[in-house]
This record gives C-alpha cells, sequence and structure tokens, in this order.
C-alpha cells in the first residue's frame, strides 16, 4: 500500500520501521553496495545512534519502540526532512500491536499499533506499506491505523499461494512419543539420506521435548538436529541461519518456534512439518513458505491434536478441520477476492498435489505421495504396525503416556534491547 504525499523533493530522508533486528542487518548490509546512500540502524552501536542523531544517514530504519515510544528520540528525527516513511511487515502492525485486542497490555509489542503518529510529524511524507502475508482483515485495521485515505492510496496485491506447496493435515493422539515415533522409525531406516526438513512447535518447551525424544531414540543422530527459538544463544542462531541459506549443509532436523520467521531466506529445504498449527493464518502462511523456494514440490505436514486446537485463531480451526473442499482455497479466502480464489480453483483444485483432500478425488491416474508422506500413517512405508480409532484421520496409541499439555509461546525477539 502506498500514499502519496505533497513532499516531492529527491533530497528527503527515508525512513523504515519494521520488527526485528535481523532484517535490519540484513537490508542495511545489502544497502551498503549502492554508491552515495548511507543507511543505519537505531540500535546498531552507540557511534551509529550518533550519526544518525547528526543527520547523517539517507536511510534510517528503527523499530516502532525507538520512533514513536521513546520521546528522545522522537524530539530527534522529528527535525529531519523526511520524504518516505516505510512500514516494512506491516502486517505485525495489528498482529503485534494488539488492533484486534482490547487490552492493550495483552499486545506483544503495544507501540507497533501507535506507529500513524509519525504520519503527524512527517504530514507531507508519502508513506509506503509493505507485507507479504496480509490477510483482508488486516489490511482493513491496518489502513485505520495508519490514518490511510482511499484517496491517493495505491494499493498492489498479490496471491500468498505456493503452487509447488502441498497441505497435508493429519489428527494424532497427545503424546509426543505416539505421535512422532514414524519420524523415529525413518530417520533409523533412512538415516542420512533422509530429506533436511524444518519441524515447527508453538512453545519452546515443545521444541525441547521434541528435542530431547528424536535425539534420545537415535543418540548419534543428535549432530543433525537444532533447536531454534528465542533463547537459543545468538552464535547458535548464527550457524543455523548461515547453515539453512547454503544449498548443501549437514542438518537434517531444525526444530523451531515462530522466532524461525520472518526475513529468514531459507534454500534446498522441501518439507515442513508443524506440531500444532501456528496459532494464526498469517503466521502459518509465513512458516509455510520457508520451504520450496527453489520451485520444487513441497509439503506442508501439519499434525495437529486436541489440545493444539484449543489456543487457534478461527480461519486456523476452519482449515485444520475441513473434511471437504481444498484447503489451498480454505487458506487462500482469508487474502484474496473469491474471483482469484476460483482462478486457484480452476488451476489446482481436484489434483493430489494441491491438499490432503484434493487428493482424495484426484482422476489424473499418475497420483503421487511425497516422502514425509509415505513415512507417515497407515499407508506410510513405516506405519505397518499402526492401529487406527474410529476417527479415520486419527492414531491409536498406548493412552498410559502422559498428556503434553500444549503451552502458547510467542518467541520473536524483542528490539527494546538493541533500542
Amino acid at each position: 500500500m502506498k500514499e502519496l504525499g505533497s513532499d516531492t523533493r529527491t533530497d528527503g530522508k527515508i525512513v523504515v520501521c519494521g520488527p526485528l533486528v535481523s532484517l535490519f542487518e540484513d537490508q542495511v548490509s545489502k544497502l551498503q553496495s549502492v554508491p552515495m546512500i548511507k543507511s543505519a540502524f537505531k540500535g546498531a552501536s552507540k557511534e551509529v545512534d550518533e550519526m544518525i542523531a547528526k543527520g547523517d544517514v539517507d536511510i534510517v530504519f528503527a523499530s516502532q519502540e525507538a520512533l514513536v515510544g521513546d520521546k528522545d528520540w522522537r524530539s530527534i528525527i522529528q527535525e529531519f526532512a523526511v520524504s518516505l516513511i516505510v512500514i516494512d511487515e506491516f502486517h505485525t502492525v495489528a498482529t503485534w500491536g494488539g488492533l484486534e485486542e482490547p487490552n492493550e497490555e495483552k499486545a506483544f509489542r503495544k507501540w507497533f499499533k501507535y506507529i500513524g503518529e509519525l504520519r503527524s510529524l512527517f504530514p507531507d511524507a508519502s508513506l509506503l506499506a509493505l507485507s507479504a502475508t496480509c490477510t483482508k482483515k488486516i489490511r482493513k485495521l491496518v489502513m485505520e491505523a495508519l490514518c490511510l485515505q482511499t484517496e491517493n492510496l495505491y494499493v498492489v496485491t498479490r496471491s500468498p499461494n505456493k503452487t509447488n506447496i502441498k497441505i497435508v493435515v493429519n489428527k494424532v493422539e497427545s503424546q509426543i512419543e505416539s505421535s512422532m515415533c514414524w519420524l523415529i522409525d525413518t530417520i533409523k531406516v533412512k538415516k542420512m539420506d533422509i530429506e533436511p526438513m524444518l519441524l515447527y512447535a508453538n512453545s519452546i518447551k515443545d521444541v525441547s521435548n521434541l528435542y530431547k525424544f528424536i535425539t534420545t531414540e537415535i543418540q548419534d543422530f543428535k549432530p543433525y538436529v537444532q533447536m531454534y527459538h528465542s533463547e537459543t544463544t545468538d552464535q547458535i542462531k548464527s550457524l543455523i541461519l548461515s547453515d539453512l541459506q547454503k544449498c548443501n549443509h549437514d542438518l537434517k532436523i531444525v526444530i523451531a518456534t515462530s522466532a524461525l520467521g520472518m526475513g529468514v531466506d531459507i534454500v534446498n529445504i522441501n518439507t515442513v512439518l508443524f506440531y500444532g498449527p501456528p496459532r494464526s493464518i498469517v503466521d502459518l502462511v509465513q512458516e509455510v513458505g520457508r520451504v520450496g523456494r527453489d520451485g520444487s514440490d513441497s509439503v506442508a505436514f501439519i499434525l495437529y491434536n486436541h489440545n493444539h486446537m484449543k489456543f487457534l485463531d478461527v480461519e486456523v480451526k476452519d482449515l485444520v478441520k475441513l473434511n471437504d473442499g481444498c484447503r489451498r482455497q480454505n487458506l487462500l479466502r482469508n487474502f484474496i477476492s473469491e474471483k482469484e480464489v476460483s482462478e486457484v480453483a480452476k488451476k489446482e483444485s481436484d489434483r493430489h498435489s494441491c491438499c490432503d483432500l484434493c487428493e482424495k478425488v484426484c482422476k489424473c491416474g499418475n497420483c503421487m505421495k511425497l516422502n514425509v508422506e509415505l513415512y507417515f500413517g497407515p499407508s506410510g512405508a513405516f506405519a505397518s504396525d499402526l492401529q487406527l480409532s474410529s476417527d479415520s484421520e486419527t492414531i491409536s496409541y498406548d493412552k498410559s503416556l502422559y498428556l503434553h499439555m500444549y503451552e502458547s509461546d510467542t518467541d520473536i525477539e524483542d528490539l527494546t534491547d538493541h533500542d
């Protein structure tokens, strides 16, 4: 979304507001190759902050907390001649700023909802808001928060549909040991031939339990499994991200919370496994989009139990509980128009490569499952000894195992420590 202001100066500064330091670091690094332009992010160092305050930086990156929550810093930037305000990952204005939450104290980062105040500091500046995963509902909320008017407003949308990523959903029992034993069996058989995968969970506790389960059952596989969450050291995070951005690496399974999210350019991974769906439909699209970036056939494999369902937004519940129709269409209706969804349906629905529901009605005569689908479930190569309950998608195991309770956790680094 872009609203054009009356300021036509070419010498004005650009202020970029975003959610994560990692994004700032990446963008500033890339801008270093552009001649005659100085860029920096607030909080990089005391020296950098002083340089920004003196007006020696052309493109200033800063958090919402710094731009509108810090009175001293706000008074400094107010003196700048700013021609463009950029709101990067603008869906976080709603999701992190708590625009849908009546109690401000429950907002993850409350200053996000006040970022529209920047427009009063620079009334003549144009505004550019960017997001790759914005629902129609969030777009409306953010437009109101940013005081965007329909006149002089240009909205460019693109479907978040990833045609090469199949969506598969399966219900499992509550215990990690029983619901994930198929993965252990697969590792034992495939060993280092198992394809690398991301394994998302919704809490640090679940990540830790999954890691402990895998590395205890197969101890010699431990060097090839890593955890990534808000409490992972910066050194380990950097090593993991470095490996994930290489075509060849030794990592086989990265077990992560949503901390492994925005701005991560992962290559050569085509399987994302969810132990419990993300809470919001935006997070789901973000995390599904981490894989399949080379365009090859990929799969988003979502496992859920009744405890997971308690904490999901209604849009995710609807997707998970869908029994007929198309999961891809159900997902995309949150982001694009019904006309655009119909176009997707013509090209992709009722095909085995679309989702597990479409696979059931596919008549191509050449249906093929991807590896992770073969590993899991009663039709899989390693599931011959599984018993099905009355729920055709629910695998039955020994219920004497302890009940693993779902624990909600928001694992995103807070920028305020850097400001």
